[in-house]
């Protein structure tokens, strides 16, 4: 093979995040588990690259499929180390994260006493932790032996458990049984006693999750006729809705009235009961916002839908974002116009409320605002939509020291910032929100 080009060694120092899935042989799950990982991380607005060791040509067409990117074959026995670091790099120029399925066992290649051909080989090249699938049909406390001898064959190559502090456990059960009541906490205590310097935890079972009954509920209801006049004025429907939703929540959510409020409106503007698990309000929230409102400040909004939405405030709301001031503003500093507009409407900010409900560089230029000293508002509610950026911009908020009305999933939008102000507003004026 032809050495890389000065340009591809520069490529040679891509620090894309890698893991190679390897396995005890083959069989055991290396191909299901890369499949399932690729979309998964894809879904969260990541770029996925795949690979896949060895010659094989199968598994890298489902690879692909999952990944929506090309897959590329890594055999270190026919290329070499140099081709395969070249070509990693150049395929994850433009990647978030990497994914690498191993072949047949993790140590077998084309020499029984070397790494030469082997998953092992290519995890080396790469300096990439190994993420190892094992077989545990019929096997108990002899698993440790296996993993142990695994992880001592070549300490060369790095095992992703290697230096582990902390592990989180999500016993994927639909109820807590037996395993889960007797057997895990057993299993960890000793783990515990062994190891007093690794930290575990135990994340609830999927009983009672509302998501599940959700999934249920929707593939459900085609086959549902209702039956009767549905009703034709908007308070009946309203307060049908709100009936619902009280259903549906049960002794969920918050238990504060005036938080609770807040949650039925939201609800009730996306039909999306997710937000009973995400939506975070801090609590001087809404004694800050109502203040903000009594006292004649702005509502601030990132873009004129948001501001159309909000109807009950009864003072000024505002948007910038097609002034001419904004527009120059965002071509100058390459920035989007919602960012801008937050600068344009900087010297509003304080004390007033500030809403986002669609862009994650509009509620980052309000945290850069009031992070660099400058004016603070009463309450930000921060409520953008999208899978780049949104979730980080929200979970940014929650570290701020601003108060803040948010959520901690990348959905959101408009109508929902939209449906936390006026739910501010209306708090002990409708028989609703009493």
């Amino acid at each position: 093979m032809s050495q890389p080009s000065a340009t591809a060694r520069e490529l040679l120092t891509s620090r894309c995040p890698r893991a190679v899935i390897a396995g005890t042989g083959s069989g055991v799950g290396k191909t299901s588990l890369a499949l399932g990982m690729a979309p998964a991380l894809a879904r969260r607005g990541l770029r996925v690259q795949t690979f896949k060791v060895g010659p094989d040509f199968l598994d890298p067409t489902y690879l692909a499929l999952a990944s929506g990117r090309t897959c590329y074959n890594l055999d270190g026995w026919m290329t070499g180390r140099s081709y395969v670091r070249h070509l990693f790099a150049r395929a994850t120029a433009d990647a978030d994260i990497a994914i690498i399925e191993g072949v047949m066992g993790m140590f077998d290649g084309a020499s029984p006493s070397s790494l030469e051909g082997s998953t092992a080989e290519i995890a080396l090249w790469l300096d990439a932790p190994v993420l190892l699938v094992a077989a545990v049909h019929g096997v108990a406390r002899s698993l440790a032996a296996v993993v142990k001898g695994y992880a001592g064959l070549e300490p060369s190559v790095r095992l992703a458990g290697d230096g582990v502090r902390r592990i989180v456990l999500m016993p994927y059960f639909l109820y807590t049984g037996r395993h889960v009541s007797t057997d895990i906490p057993a299993l960890l205590e000793a783990c515990r006693a062994r190891h007093p310097g690794l930290r575990i935890e135990v994340l609830p079972t999927l009983e009672g999750e509302a998501g599940l009954e959700d999934v249920v509920v929707d593939r459900l209801l085609p086959y549902v006729v209702p039956g009767g006049a549905l009703p034709a004025d908007g308070r009946t429907i309203e307060r049908r809705s709100h009936e619902i939703i009280e259903s549906h929540l049960g002794r969920g959510g918050p238990q504060d009235p005036a938080e609770r409020a807040i949650l039925r409106r939201v609800i009730h503007a996306t039909a999306d009961f997710s937000f009973a698990r995400s939506l975070r309000i801090h609590p001087e929230a809404v004694r800050r916002g109502r203040e903000a409102l009594g006292n004649g400040k702005p509502v601030l909004c990132d873009v004129r839908m948001l501001q159309a939405g909000i109807t009950r405030t009864g003072g000024q709301v505002l948007c910038a974002v097609a002034d001419p001031q904004t527009l120059r503003l965002a071509r100058e500093q390459g920035s989007t116009r919602a960012a801008a507009a937050m600068e344009v409407l900087r010297d509003k900010i304080d004390g007033a409320i500030v809403a986002i409900g669609n862009a994650p560089t509009a509620l980052g230029k309000v945290l850069e605002i009031a992070a660099g000293g400058g004016p603070r508002p009463a309450l930000v509610v921060g409520l953008p939509v999208g899978l780049v950026g949104a979730r980080e911009s929200k979970l940014a908020l929650l570290a701020s020291g601003l108060c803040y009305i948010t959520n901690t999933s990348a959905r959101g939008g408009s109508p929902v910032a939209a449906a936390a102000v006026n739910a501010l507003a209306v708090l002990g004026k409708e028989p609703d929100d009493a």
